[in-house]
């Protein structure tokens, strides 16, 4: 959204109205006023159906950076560019680290005295006042008076959410150190993507990919798949990516009666039994990595709603870069599902991922690819694109080469990545349904 050529006062304006729409909806339902205070929910209170609000919630958003960035100035912005990231995520490491959030006690406060002396080991008091204070700076912990620190709505959040200290743990360990050494990696190996050929292999001195290095367990490495699994699911726990929208943004009874789906990578399956439910015709199998697969059924178990024991649902083991397995029959797939897996790796590994489904004699004559992914817009469109919404997208573009060695794709970086999988393989739907972050793509083989 182009704000330079706005007046102060104009962008004021827009925002002070922005927020009379909120506040009146706020009013009308009897909620509190917006905070980030201890007793503040930890998302925005207004459900997506009320869009107008969402709408001003996203205009104050963009405005108040514009806003915050025009009067900085170039000098300024370019100081703050430089300083402020790494020394957020230096100061989110140390309070994960040594678990500070532990420390201050739900209600009440804390001295940084007493916070400091339940560390492990003990740290000097100046270390922490330096991290919490600056903390405090991004909103996270409040000092309510001199010396003495309490919660505020995120350091709260830490301390009863065990995903929100994965997400943060995640970042800090993993991406924190292997962002420092991204610009090392590209020099290293300027050529192009690959998975061990990033930031992160530079920072934990490993020849393996992220997902490889995660699963051995060895070393700097033990325990961190736990953690990223974790942190995947508090990131991906918002409206935008919710279940129902892959369930809506698909025509799954386009598939024939008692037709089969292969959710590829599937996890733990919860997209699948939202698929099945909502589709009584189908049956899905759930294919993941040895070991996930068999832990996924037995937390699918739980919530599963007799689909296993109907013969709806089932986990079965399999490697998305190895041949389909013996136990699928030949032309028996009539779709092939996968949920933010391509967005992981670069477009080689992708291409082998689609040759493999597609070469391994288990897909049916005219069945179909499906995909839920990110589709980011063309360069064209950004200028038209609210702010925050760009940082977001391309933040995430960042987070993939830093761990990854992949990237997000447009609409034509999708096309032409079928096309090199397979020349016939051509994208049919794309549908992103409203209020969802991924975008679904099926596609087929045409004769």
């Amino acid at each position: 959204m182009a704000s330079g050529s706005q007046s102060l006062t104009a962008i004021a304006t827009q925002l002070l109205e922005s927020a009379k729409v909120i506040d009146a909806y706020l009013e009308e339902h009897k909620l509190p006023p917006i905070s980030i205070s201890a007793g503040a929910s930890p998302d925005f209170p207004v459900p997506p159906s009320e869009k107008n609000v969402h709408a001003a919630r996203q205009l104050i958003l963009d405005l108040s950076e514009a806003l915050s960035e025009n009067v900085l100035g170039a000098r300024d912005l370019l100081v703050e560019c430089s300083w402020g990231g790494h020394h957020t995520s230096s100061a989110m490491r140390a309070i994960s680290s040594f678990e500070l959030y532990a420390n201050v006690p739900e209600s009440g406060s804390a001295t940084f005295e007493q916070i400091a002396s339940k560390t492990n080991p003990p740290l000097a008091v100046g270390f922490v006042k330096t991290i919490l204070r600056y903390a405090m700076t991004q909103g996270v912990f409040c000092e309510p008076r001199p010396g003495h620190v309490a919660h505020t709505a995120p350091s709260l959040l830490l301390l009863k959410d065990p995903l929100a200290r994965a997400f943060v743990a995640n970042n800090a360990d993993e991406v924190f150190p292997a962002a420092a050494k991204t610009a090392d990696a590209m020099r290293k190996w300027p050529d192009a993507e690959a998975p061990n050929h990033t930031g992160l292999q530079l920072a934990y001195g490993t020849d393996k990919g992220m997902f490889e290095w995660y699963a051995s367990d060895e070393g700097e490495a033990k325990g961190r798949m736990a953690k990223f699994a974790g942190s995947m699911q508090f990131w991906s726990a918002g409206e935008g990516f919710l279940a129902k929208h892959v369930v809506k943004g698909f025509d799954w009874g386009s598939l024939p009666e008692n037709g089969l789906v292969v959710d590829v990578g599937g996890g733990s399956g919860h997209i699948s039994i939202a698929i099945a439910e909502a589709n009584p015709s189908l049956r899905l199998i759930v294919q993941d990595l040895p070991g996930q697969s068999e832990q996924a059924l037995a937390e699918a178990k739980v919530n599963e709603s007799g689909l296993i024991s109907s013969g709806r649902l089932d986990f079965k083991p399999a490697n998305f870069f190895a041949p389909q397995p013996d136990w699928l029959e030949a032309e028996s797939v009539d779709a092939y599902f996968l949920r933010y897996i391509f967005h992981d790796w670069n477009d080689e590994h992708c291409i082998k991922i689609l040759r493999t489904l597609l070469t391994s004699g288990k897909l049916k004559k005219g069945g179909r690819i499906v995909l839920a992914e990110s589709v980011i817009p063309p360069p064209e469109a950004a200028p038209h694109l609210p702010k925050t919404v760009l940082k977001s997208i391309r933040r995430l573009d960042m987070q993939m080469l830093t761990v990854l060695g992949s990237h997000e794709r447009t609409l034509d970086d999708w096309q032409e990545l079928f096309f090199r999988a397979d020349p016939r393989l051509k994208i049919e739907e794309v549908n992103q349904p409203e209020g969802s972050v991924c975008t679904m793509l099926a596609a087929r083989l045409q004769s």
